[in-house]
């Protein structure tokens, strides 16, 4: 048995305060980029990282603020190569652009391009 003056020396988990949260700690943790896939016509043509868009972008009512955003940001992206090298002349070819997901998912919704038939 232990005796009284034993158990008092021993700290109670209840004596202390809850901790406390650190922003700056949760901000360092915190992701600063995220994937992004870029379809064509509703076919992935490629994955890339890009920044996690600002709150203020992720609103109701700012859907073509962020549409450009994220549009600006994948143009400027390793794999915008798929839309040549005027990718941003391409890239306004689109008659849409859907953003899912908050820039997770770009859908650029092109126009259908007329095959010449030769007789």
């Amino acid at each position: 048995m232990t005796t009284p003056s034993a158990q008092s020396s021993i700290a109670s988990i209840f004596a202390h305060p809850f901790p406390l949260s650190d922003d700056q700690a949760i901000k360092l943790l915190c992701s600063r980029t995220q994937p992004c896939a870029v379809q064509v016509n509703g076919k992935l043509k490629f994955a890339t990282q890009i920044p996690v868009p600002r709150a203020e972008l992720l609103e109701l009512g700012a859907e073509e603020q962020l549409r450009e955003w994220i549009v600006g940001r994948v143009l400027s992206t390793e794999g915008s190569q798929y839309f040549g090298k005027a990718g941003t002349q391409r890239s306004e070819e689109a008659k849409r652009v859907i953003v899912v997901k908050g820039g997770r998912t770009v859908n650029f919704v092109m126009p259908a391009q007329r095959k010449e038939r030769s007789y």
